[in-house]
């Protein structure tokens, strides 16, 4: 069937044959896109029954929308009334081709589990059995997601089956024994199935095996599988002796032969799997990131190091001069990290989580100034004294404590100090259960508001959302979720994930959970490629979460977030704005409320907040970093410049101010300062993207375009939804398009083109604001010749926030313009636009 058109899908290859379908991969003619078809056997295709289970399955399948389910698109029949399924086509391979290289690594094999586990859970709150769950049957995407597939034996109540002839309904190597035996099955014969497959992933064998299949359904009903360490042993020299017998004991309870010996829920089994998984992540830590890790620590020890040899030479007030002010404030304060005096140090996110919460409390009263935790989490475990970090974080009084647990009860001991008069303002030692958590942090709370006599801004606000006693294991997994989020790397994001949604499992209207993953789903888009509906479910939950608990600032700047990822732009800056309101000393939502305005091509109204954030995180580079971003979107890089080199003092190994500096030097024209700074970053994080397009715009507009053209080709290599906009605000694959035509490959330069109009136009299908689309659109017609296109929509740029003249002036792509009137005067307008802001930003500095 390849080259065949069937309906509008135009075959592309066959990607497997199983017992009740034919699968192809295809190419939809009208909405360019690669889809899987799904057509029923020929011996099948005339079967009414047959027919009537091919529409069961799209229906059961299309009926689950959960990120780990596969996606149905349509059901359809040909011109001679054949039958097929139109589905997702997924780039990767099956969970059977990754096993056929061999077993996989404890940690890699947990989170598939766990991905599939969760999918099965939607399916089962549906009531549906997928009574087929195999290798075969999960896709591993390339962007680190598993797809559940295959949906044909699915059972919803009473629906009756029916196999090819001779065809067992299943495979008898993933069979549980009652379904062997060909009895009533429930949720529980998937559990089992799971296990199989656990088992199989660890150890490069199924548990259960046979010459034949009676012998194998013989020794499925009657055999105990063979222990892990007598069938592979490198499992055990992966895990320690304690967590392989967890392990080990998981996959036994998935196998017991009994349904009611076995897990009862997905539910239990997720709760089981992603404790474990935890010890997992901390033990198998991927080998890139392991070494880029070492590599962000010798950079922290070789800075320690320079800041003790300069502290020897200079006073320390002098030292900290460039951070302090003549006086402190009494109404500002920093809540060092809490001490965690447990015995286990795997519990330090207790204590951490403590300190945040109480940061987040006080942050909630009006007048009081609160630096923020990323600020202060650095002087965890430090030897300065109060005076120094008072001084270099130019408050007047600080919050100190400890954290011990035992068994359940909870000692919190804190100490407020004012920093003039070196006294105690204020102490306190709370000794009581557990679950008294959220009181002791409320009891802090007021006790400084009354200490430091600062007051709720509004009338009825409560200080403290409002939680029972029983959500105290949800709060541990929030907590813990908390943490790794803030890691901001991908696998982290994975684990951050898991924790959020263990929390609501036990407490599914916990309205800060719902946060934590409304933000990390986000995240993902923002910062790891992933594809853009996450931003969807961001949006979803951020909304419940705000549904629950209206005053959770934490909650609208998930959503903020995630109408960011989706190009709301104006959305997104009123979430941002209501976050502010809600916690006047919330870094991020004030940090993101002048990204909001940047994108929208307000520079002075972004360097507004910008500034607005330093007192909250006077020692973090990133908002230095941004305030020189502004200056530089303002055409002041003297000051641009000045403000990045405060980033470089403060941490030398900060990659964002070599991506500031790269784009300055593009604008003026210095493509090849542009392409070191790109390349610096790169030496430490080969795969940044914004670090790739940076260097491949720098080797472009030089006219290096064969070394341009592997940049772009591997930042398309990570960023496969295309969606990725940052650096200078341009597509790859427009720049690929541009490049092939340069090099005298029009085929190629065309599809490239089309690829990105296709994204382009998706993306203003759903109401976008980006200008990059705009101006993305205005490169592709300028380079078909169509101008009156191209101007139309330069000006539609222009309209929703671009700025960026230099470039425009300088841009081959839009050579075939730049030498005419219309061009000109565009040009000259926005020049006019930035004149006014950079006024504007003057006079309300004098002021």
């Amino acid at each position: 069937m390849n080259g065949q058109t069937i309906a509008r899908y135009k075959i592309l290859e066959k990607l497997g044959d199983g017992g009740m379908g034919v699968v192809f991969k295809a190419e939809d003619t009208q909405l360019h896109r690669t889809v899987a078809l799904k057509f029923l056997p020929k011996e099948l295709a005339c079967d009414l029954t047959a027919q009537e289970q091919l529409f069961h399955e799209a229906q059961t399948a299309s009926a689950l929308d959960h990120p780990n389910i596969c996606t149905i698109y349509e059901v359809g029949k040909t011109e001679d009334g054949q039958p097929f399924i139109c589905m997702a086509y997924y780039s990767g391979e099956t969970l059977t081709k990754r096993i056929e290289k061999g077993s996989l690594r404890v940690q890699e094999a947990i989170e598939i589990s766990v991905q599939t586990a969760r999918g099965l859970q939607k399916a089962h709150e549906a009531g549906i059995i997928h009574r087929d769950i195999k290798p075969a049957n999960m896709i591993l995407t390339n962007d680190g997601f598993i797809k559940i597939i295959d949906f044909g034996l699915a059972n919803v109540g009473t629906w009756k089956r029916i196999t090819r002839k001779g065809a067992t309904i299943g495979t008898a190597a993933y069979m549980s024994p009652e379904q062997i035996r060909g009895e009533r099955i429930d949720y529980r014969s998937d559990i089992w199935s799971l296990g199989v497959c656990l088992y199989e992933m660890l150890t490069g064998k199924i548990p259960f095996e046979g010459d034949y299949e009676p012998a194998l359904m013989y020794s499925i009903l009657n055999d105990d599988p063979q222990r892990f360490i007598n069938i592979s042993p490198q499992v055990t020299g992966q895990f320690g002796s304690v967590e392989m017998r967890q392990i080990e004991g998981i996959v036994k309870k998935c196998l017991e032969k009994k349904p009611e010996d076995r897990y009862q829920t997905m539910a239990e089994l997720i709760l089981d799997i992603t404790h474990l998984q935890s010890k997992a992540h901390e033990a198998v830590l991927p080998p890139v990131q392991t070494k880029k890790r070492f590599f962000q620590n010798m950079h922290r020890i070789v800075w320690i190091l320079i800041v003790v040899v300069i502290l020897g030479i200079f006073s320390i007030l002098s030292m900290n001069s460039f951070f302090s002010k003549p006086e402190l404030k009494r109404k500002s304060i920093a809540v060092l990290p809490f001490k965690n005096l447990d015995n286990n140090q795997d519990d330090e996110y207790f204590s951490d989580g403590i300190t945040e919460d109480v940061i987040t409390q006080i942050s909630r009263f009006g007048d009081l100034t609160v630096i923020s935790r990323t600020s202060v989490m650095q002087y965890k475990n430090t030897k300065k004294t109060i005076p120094e970090i008072a001084r270099e974080l130019n408050v007047g009084t600080i919050l100190e404590g400890s954290v011990r647990r035992l068994g359940n009860r909870v000692r919190i001991v804190s100490q407020l100090i004012d920093v003039g008069t070196d006294t105690h303002i204020w102490s306190e030692t709370y000794d009581r259960q557990l679950r008294d958590v959220f009181l002791i942090q409320s009891d802090v709370a007021q006790k400084i508001s009354q200490a430091l006599k600062v007051t709720l801004r509004s009338e009825g606000f409560k200080p403290v959302p409002e939680r029972s006693a029983g959500n105290i294991t949800a709060y541990e997994h929030y907590l813990r979720g908390r943490e790794y989020y803030y890691r901001f790397n991908k696998s982290d994001n994975e684990f951050a994930v898991s924790q959020f949604k263990m929390a609501l499992d036990l407490e599914p209207n916990y309205a800060a959970a719902l946060a934590g993953l409304a933000d990390a789903y986000a995240q993902r888009v923002a910062k790891f490629g992933f594809p853009p509906e996450w931003v969807d479910s961001a949006i979803t939950i951020s909304n419940k979460a705000i549904s629950i608990d209206v005053n959770l600032a934490e909650a609208h700047k998930a959503l903020g977030l995630a109408y960011s990822g989706k190009g709301w732009h104006h959305r997104a800056a009123q979430s941002y704005q209501q976050a502010v309101e809600l916690n006047p000393n919330y870094l991020t939502a004030v940090n993101n409320l002048g990204v909001e305005y940047s994108f929208m091509g307000e520079f002075d109204n972004a360097l507004i907040w910008f500034k607005k954030s330093l007192p909250l995180n006077p020692t973090f580079p990133f908002s230095y970093y941004t305030v020189g971003g502004s200056y530089s979107n303002l055409d002041d890089y003297e000051k641009a410049r000045e403000w990045f080199n405060k980033c470089i003092e403060l941490q030398p190994d900060f990659q964002y101010v070599h991506a500031g500096e790269a784009v300055m030097y593009l604008r003026q024209g210095d493509y090849q300062h542009s392409f070191i700074e790109a390349k610096q970053i790169l030496a430490v994080v080969p795969d940044d993207l914004e670090a790739l397009t940076l260097a491949g715009w720098s080797k472009l507009f030089n006219g290096e375009y064969t070394q341009a053209k592997s940049f772009f080709e591997k930042a398309l290599t990570i960023d496969t939804t295309g969606t990725y906009w940052y650096g200078i605000g341009r597509s790859s694959s427009t720049a690929l398009g541009f490049i092939n035509l340069q090099l005298g490959q029009e085929d190629n330069a065309r599809k490239m083109f089309q690829r990105s109009r296709r994204l382009d136009q998706i993306q203003l299908d759903q109401q976008s604001e980006w200008y990059t689309i705009r101006y993305d659109l205005a490169l592709i017609n300028a380079q078909e010749g169509n101008k009156i296109e191209a101007y139309r929509w330069l000006r539609k740029a222009i309209d929703v926030g671009w700025r960026d003249y230099h470039l425009g002036q300088q841009d081959p792509l839009l050579k075939s313009l730049q030498g005419d009137d219309e061009f000109k005067q565009m040009i000259s307008g926005v020049q006019a636009s930035i004149r006014d802001m950079r006024k504007r930003w003057d006079k309300l500095e004098k002021e």
